[in-house]
């Protein structure tokens, strides 16, 4: 029986480390403006890029033979200013606040680049279609950019309320509290104090970020194992409930059988019956409580069929608690393996393999994205080798898979003698190798009824020696010139490298 409350296998010891400075010092910042400040001054604003997946965006400033990227990044631990030499990724649609800039200063002249003496707070100062502008960046307690125009509010990146006051459109401009460094260090260890100072927090913000991403990844990854065990843990008690009312059942049928005995005699109406009980030394008298809605005989059939019913539900209860206990194996094997997992990749694998084993959710798309979505009549898999191997999803999409996208050249597997999934091993115009053929026709088996048998075979041939069985239901064929290769007994632990390893785009 699966314990009620195992120990939980996410709740893993916290790393104690000292928390490094993450936003850029009031000394930093002043540092990295003074050497943008020739840069900047003077030049147009040409562009401005949003960042996928971060609180950021690019301001692509040109002057004549020179074009210099400032990122002002916003988030929450790791606010900055700094110049970068190549521009991250741009997300599908823009922020508001940059189409804003877009329309109201792209295309300005940046006057005037200014950092506060007292706070992190920098300031561009610009002329556009001869209305002045000012940009100004809150990189200390709750960051923040904001358009102004002639001291009122444009319009701001994050447009929300922050826990000092309240930034509306339209209301003059007042800047944050000051708010000091609370004792961290003027230069982080190994800031520079020379031109090198932007290269230096390019490189320390962009393996920070990889660690942020990493860690944030990490914590989603075991806090929905965590939930998937709770879900477990109630499951384990609900079917223990179930099988401890299967403990009735001998009592049920040898209540039917003692009532057998009195099967020939008149019974009037009654709550309740005596009878000799065979089964006891001296067969005592014992009294067996009737249903009196039902007739004498209606009482034995009920009792018989209750007793089977309850042993029917202890072997499917002992089967469901084996489940339970290995899906809980499982969790604890994906919790480890997520907590010394060192990069996204190696993650992205773990909660792929934990969604297709169905302890995780599916991820839900947004209803565009949803819509958008085709579905493909296969699953992918990627041999040790290379190779792709497509198995399909049912009997439609097995014949879409053989005869809609598999080549001629292509390898074609199927069990042979038991339904199963078209499997096509995508050779590019070459021989199989035999490692590949393996792992396709062990996938064969595995998505096919044959799954627990010892010894399964299973036929391949040339995808071009396949035809449509035209008097039969989708998929069933016809082959011809087909091999022969024997799969032995398969485990999760033996097939595990197989379904969780990505096609290349989604690792």
């Amino acid at each position: 029986m699966v314990n009620a409350a195992p120990r939980d296998p996410c709740n893993l010891p916290k790393k104690e480390v000292e928390a490094p400075p993450m936003k850029l010092s009031q000394a930093e910042l002043s540092h990295l403006v003074g050497l943008h400040r020739p840069l900047i001054e003077g030049a147009r604003l040409r562009a401005v890029h949003a960042v996928a997946d971060q609180h950021a965006l690019v301001l692509e400033c040109y002057r004549p033979g020179q074009t210099t990227l400032l990122l002002v990044s916003l988030a929450a631990r790791s606010a900055r200013l700094h110049r970068i030499t190549q521009r991250p990724p741009s997300p599908p649609a823009p922020p508001t606040f940059v189409m804003l800039l877009r329309a109201r200063v792209v295309g300005g002249l940046i006057r005037q680049l200014a950092v506060a003496e007292d706070d992190r707070i920098v300031q561009w100062e610009l002329v556009c279609g001869g209305i002045s502008y000012d940009l100004v960046a809150e990189l200390g307690g709750t960051a923040n950019l904001l358009l102004l125009k002639e001291g009122l509010i444009e319009g701001s990146f994050h447009g929300r309320t922050s826990r000092d006051r309240t930034v509306t459109v339209g209301d003059t401009y007042e800047p944050p509290a000051t708010r000091p460094d609370g004792g961290a260090p003027a230069f982080r260890d190994g800031f520079p104090r020379d031109a090198s100072a932007d290269a230096f927090a390019e490189a320390w913000y962009r393996d920070f970020d990889a660690s942020e991403a990493l860690d944030q990844r990490r914590a989603e990854l075991l806090a929905g194992l965590t939930r998937a065990r709770k879900r477990l843990a109630q499951r384990a008690v609900a079917i223990a409930a179930d099988a401890d009312r299967s403990h009735a059942a001998p009592r049920l049928r040898r209540e039917a059988d003692l009532l057998q005995t009195l099967r020939g005699q008149p019974h009037l109406p009654a709550d309740r019956v005596a009878v000799q009980d065979w089964f006891e030394e001296g067969a005592p008298i014992t009294l067996i409580e009737l249903d009196p809605r039902l007739d004498f005989a209606e009482n034995i059939a009920s009792r018989y069929a209750r007793a089977r019913k309850f042993e029917r539900g202890e072997a499917h209860a002992r089967t469901r608690l084996a489940e339970a206990d290995q899906q809980l194996e499982q969790l604890a094997r994906l919790a480890r393996d997520a907590a010394a997992a060192t990069d996204i990749v190696a993650l992205a694998r773990l909660a792929s393999a934990a969604r297709n084993a169905g302890l995780l959710p599916r991820k839900q798309l947004p209803p565009v994205e949803r819509q958008a979505e085709v579905r493909l009549p296969y699953r992918l898999f990627i041999a040790s080798t290379g190779e792709e191997i497509l198995v399909g999803r049912g009997g439609r999409d097995n014949d879409k898979l053989t005869f809609g996208l598999a080549r001629g050249t292509d390898l074609w597997l199927h069990v042979a003698d038991h339904p199963g999934p078209h499997v096509i091993l995508r050779t590019r115009g070459r021989q199989a190798g035999p490692v590949a053929l393996r792992e396709a026709a062990e996938l064969a088996v595995w998505f096919s009824v044959a799954k627990d048998d010892t010894h399964v075979a299973v036929h391949h041939t040339l995808r071009k020696n396949v035809r449509r069985a035209k008097d039969g239901p989708p998929g069933r064929v016809y082959l011809s010139d087909t091999k022969t290769i024997t799969v032995g007994p398969l485990t999760d632990e033996k097939l595990r490298p197989l379904l969780e390893r990505l096609p290349p785009e989604k690792a």
